[in-house]
């Protein structure tokens, strides 16, 4: 208990002479030590978060792929060819105007 009130003692004393340089400069090195703790527990937090997150990504998967859920549902074969026939049709209507530009006035003249 005795720590505590020298602790105590320390603090406040250093606290009310704070303007002295040699008072700043303990203050400033307790509140970096603070600061590096704290980004240190932060860093430490997101590692295990992160490493804990992947295990049960991994382990839920069983070898196949997982998808969200409720997020879209996979293509079927006839969806996939659809969109690729758009894709088709999307290039062909594309040359085509490209070789045949419409007549459209030009608004600047």
């Amino acid at each position: 208990m005795k720590w505590i009130n020298s602790t105590w003692t320390r603090v406040s004393d250093t606290w009310s002479y704070r303007s002295e340089p040699e008072r700043l400069r303990v203050l400033i090195e307790a509140y970096w030590r603070v600061l590096l703790g704290t980004a240190g527990v932060i860093v430490v937090c997101t590692v295990l978060y992160s490493f804990i997150n992947l295990i049960s990504a991994l382990s839920r998967g069983n070898g196949e792929p997982t998808l969200s859920p409720g997020g879209p549902a996979t293509l079927d074969r006839a969806s996939l060819h659809a969109v690729l026939g758009a894709f088709a049709e999307r290039e062909t209507n594309y040359e085509f105007l490209k070789k045949n530009p419409p007549t459209i006035a030009d608004p600047s003249k």
